[in-house]
């Protein structure tokens, strides 16, 4: 999305509409300490995303830098870096990212 009306002064933003909605602070999606709670798109996620006990109190500019190269990633391949063949389930995916290994063809990398 861009983050203007304006050609000259818009910025580019990546939305996960994926996870999107809106969570009142009462709500049980909010985590025991009363903070927001994230939610994340399997295979777009950097590590620190999928594994709780790493995951940053505020999210930080590399998590998104992370969804920027996995879509850079498809744009250049056409394949999904830790999905090729389009079939892998959620944990699996998480996995991968988790391991740090891509899947290329029917091999990990």
């Amino acid at each position: 999305m861009l983050s203007s009306e304006n050609s000259s002064d818009a910025v580019i933003e990546v939305v996960d509409f994926g996870c999107a909605e809106v969570i009142d602070k009462n709500s049980p999606f909010y985590d025991e300490d009363g903070n927001e709670s994230f939610a994340n798109t399997p295979g777009y996620s950097p590590p620190e995303m999928i594994d709780r006990t790493i995951r940053p109190k505020h999210l930080k500019p590399s998590v998104d830098m992370f969804s920027m190269g996995v879509i850079i990633y498809i744009m250049l391949t056409g394949v999904h870096p830790f999905d090729v063949n389009g079939q892998s389930t959620d944990r699996e995916m998480n996995r991968r990212v988790l391991s740090g290994r891509m899947q290329i063809g029917r091999a990990h990398v």
